[in-house]
C-alpha cells in the first residue's frame, strides 16, 4: 500500500479487544442472526476497519441488507450488512459473551459484547445448533443503485462495497467532477465546531462487509500525539487514525430534504474510512445548518 503525504505518520485507532475462551461458529447465515440483534437489552456494538473504530452501548435498531431501505434510529446503533461476505462466531468465558461478524479476509468486522445476564443467556443460546430453527428468513440483498445515479443511501451501499479507487477516481474526474475534495486535515476543527454549537451529527465507519452508523450530538473531541483523533457522538465513542487518510470528499447527493452533502475520509486504496453526514429524516434546521458548515469548506491544496 502506498505510504499517505509525507508530513504524516501511520497510526491505528486502540479499541476493544477480545479473545478469552471458547470459539463457536453460528450455522445461520450473518443476515438471520441479525435480526435478533434488536431483542438485546444493552450491549456493547463495536465496528472496526483497518483505520477507524465505532463503539456504542445500548441497543439497536433494526438492521438492514446491501440494497435494501433502512432509516436510523436516533439512540440506537444502525447496522448495514453484506451478509454474503460475512460468517459468525460465538465465544463465551466465564461472565463474558460475545458474536463476531467475520469478513471472509478473517477480519472481525464487528462484535457484539452483552453488559447484562439475560444478553449472555441470549448470545450463548446462538450458539446451539437448534438455535434459528423456525425463524423467519432474513431479506437477501439486493441490487442497490448505481452510485452515480443513487441517492445517499447508494453512496453509503457504495463504501460498504468497498468501490475503492474506481469510484474515487471517478468522483474527482476533471471533466466532470462528481465531489470536491476539501482540507481533510480541517475535520477535527469541524467536529469541535459541531460540539460547540449542539448541532447534531450522523458518523458511519465502515468494514468489509458492515457499516456501522451513530447520530447524536458531539459532546467531546481530541487527537493524540499519534493523529488518532476520538470523538463522543452521543453515546458513541469514533476513533480514526487521520494520518492514514489520504482524501477527504465532499459528496452531495439527494436525500429526504433534497441536495444532502456527505464529508467522506479515504485512505490509500480509495476505501472509505468514516462518514460525517445527515442521515434519514433530521431537523430542517439542522439539514440547513450542515448544509451551509460544508457549503464553507476550503478545497484540499492540489499536489
Amino acid at each position: 500500500m502506498a505510504e499517505p503525504r509525507e508530513h504524516r505518520g501511520r497510526g491505528q485507532p486502540s479499541g476493544v479487544e477480545g479473545g478469552c475462551g471458547c470459539r463457536h461458529a453460528v450455522r445461520a447465515s450473518a443476515g438471520a442472526v441479525s435480526t435478533l440483534l434488536p431483542t438485546l437489552d444493552h450491549v456493547l456494538a463495536v465496528t472496526r476497519g483497518r483505520w477507524a473504530m465505532l463503539a456504542a452501548a445500548g441497543r439497536y435498531a433494526v438492521p438492514s441488507v446491501r440494497g435494501n431501505a433502512f432509516g436510523p434510529v436516533s439512540g440506537r446503533t444502525v447496522l448495514r450488512l453484506d451478509p454474503e461476505r460475512l460468517t459468525v462466531v460465538h465465544e463465551s468465558c466465564p461472565g463474558e459473551s460475545t458474536l463476531s461478524f467475520e469478513a471472509t479476509t478473517a477480519h472481525t468486522s464487528h462484535r457484539v459484547l452483552a453488559r447484562t445476564a439475560v444478553d449472555r443467556l441470549v448470545l450463548d443460546g446462538l450458539a446451539r445448533p437448534d438455535a434459528f430453527d423456525g425463524s423467519p428468513a432474513c431479506a437477501a440483498a439486493a441490487p442497490a443503485p448505481h452510485w452515480r445515479a443513487g441517492d445517499q443511501l447508494a453512496q453509503l451501499d457504495a463504501g460498504l462495497a468497498g468501490e475503492g479507487r474506481e469510484r474515487r477516481r471517478a468522483l474527482t474526474d476533471d471533466d466532470a467532477p462528481l465531489a470536491r475534495r476539501f482540507d481533510d486535515r480541517l475535520v477535527p476543527e469541524i467536529l469541535e465546531h459541531l460540539c460547540a454549537t449542539g448541532v447534531p451529527i450522523g458518523v458511519a465507519v465502515f468494514a468489509p462487509g458492515v457499516v456501522q452508523l451513530e447520530t447524536g450530538v458531539v459532546h467531546a473531541t481530541s487527537a493524540d500525539e499519534s493523529g488518532t483523533l476520538t470523538t463522543r457522538v452521543g453515546d458513541a465513542t469514533l476513533r480514526v487514525a487521520l494520518p492514514a487518510v489520504r482524501d477527504g470528499l465532499l459528496v452531495t447527493t439527494h436525500g429526504p430534504h433534497g441536495p444532502t452533502s456527505a464529508l467522506e475520509l479515504h485512505d490509500d486504496d480509495g476505501d472509505v474510512v468514516a462518514m460525517l453526514g445527515q442521515f434519514g429524516l433530521v431537523h430542517p434546521e439542522v439539514h440547513r445548518m450542515w448544509a451551509h458548515l460544508t457549503a464553507s469548506l476550503p478545497a484540499a491544496e492540489r499536489g
